[in-house]
């Protein structure tokens, strides 16, 4: 008994020799026979990678690239620093330092709305939350640019 190869690729879904297939929900199919827009939902068979579902959940979430990007870069340079310097704990106390620029990049909003007097200075307007999140990864990247290039030397 042979055994029947699976076409997976979406035109052999949506198509059955020349004609279009019409009664599949997968398939919109114009009047004429013309194929106009193909929509493929994935089969009970595809599985998404573990990493791949837990990114697509947090963006479905409603949080922001950028918000996620900062996360994953902090993560990565900790990582990487404690595989350079052999110290983990070290390098989770010295990683504090990336909490000012990771609130600029995570509080925009709120900390762009601050208004009011500061010992000598007085803020009178609101500044712009993309210059806030702009200011917050300048200081993320400088920290691990200098960070990293004393590990490395």
């Amino acid at each position: 008994m042979t055994r029947r190869k699976r076409h997976t690729s979406l035109a052999a879904r949506c198509w059955i020799g020349n004609k279009a297939r019409r009664n599949d929900p997968r398939c919109s199919i114009a009047v004429g026979g013309r194929l106009i827009e193909t929509r493929w939902e994935p089969s009970e068979t595809t599985v998404p990678s573990p990493i791949k579902k837990a990114w697509q959940s947090l963006v479905d979430f409603g949080i922001p690239l950028d918000m996620l990007l900062s996360i994953v870069v902090v993560l990565v340079w900790i990582c990487v620093m404690a595989v350079a310097t052999g110290e983990l704990g070290e390098t989770l106390i010295g990683s504090s330092m990336a909490l000012l620029p990771l609130a600029l990049i995570w509080f925009r909003d709120p900390i762009s709305e601050i208004v009011g007097s500061f010992g000598f200075h007085q803020i009178n307007a609101e500044s712009p939350p993309g210059l806030v999140a702009f200011f917050g990864w300048l200081g993320l990247l400088a920290l691990i640019w200098m960070t990293t290039r004393e590990a490395f030397q």
